[in-house]
């Protein structure tokens, strides 16, 4: 059996949620990491291997986004458990989408898999000058209307002062 804070996991299921740890909500883009905590029980009467160099596979579209950052033993004894953890650490903004594939040799059930999703998010920012104007993400042309043309300045004491407003939009803090 697989579960995440006694929350179990039904192989198999494509179905995500925070409540049992398969849903990793929302996390920063190159700078966030998001990590869960799951664990396998044996709840058979022989010892249960986790086969491979790698037992726990993480496959999908969204793959290069997540990976095992703490590996369980791969032997598990009866009545005993193991915990593994997965880290979710975005490259990409939007829905990231893996599947868990974790294989065994229990002869009822040789791979034990399960979706993981979440969701890389950019920070939000805006640049308003003090006439209220946006000036765009990658502008490199200066202008008067958004104040970013300073225009000519006598080269001994001219001095030509304006005001930006920076704004955050975004869901997590902006660094500047």
């Amino acid at each position: 059996e697989m579960a995440f804070q006694q929350q179990f996991i039904t192989d198999g299921s494509t179905t995500t949620s925070s409540t049992n740890g398969t849903d990793f909500g929302n996390t920063l883009v190159f700078s966030g990491t998001s990590e869960r905590t799951f664990t396998i029980y044996n709840t058979g009467v022989a010892d249960l291997h986790l086969n491979g160099i790698e037992p726990i596979a993480l496959t999908g579209s969204g793959a290069a986004n997540y990976f095992v950052s703490a590996p369980p033993q791969t032997i598990i004894y009866p009545g005993d458990s193991t915990t593994y953890s997965i880290s979710f650490a975005p490259n990409t903004t939007g829905v990231s989408d893996v599947t868990v594939v974790i294989a065994t040799d229990d002869p009822n059930l040789s791979f034990f898999d399960f979706a993981l999703t979440g969701n890389g998010q950019d920070v939000e920012i805006e640049v308003q000058s003090n006439q209220e104007v946006v000036i765009e993400s990658g502008d490199i042309s200066p202008s008067t209307a958004d104040n970013t043309d300073f225009g000519s300045l006598d080269i001994n004491g001219g001095v030509s002062t304006y005001s930006f407003l920076v704004r955050n939009y975004g869901e997590y803090p902006l660094s500047l």
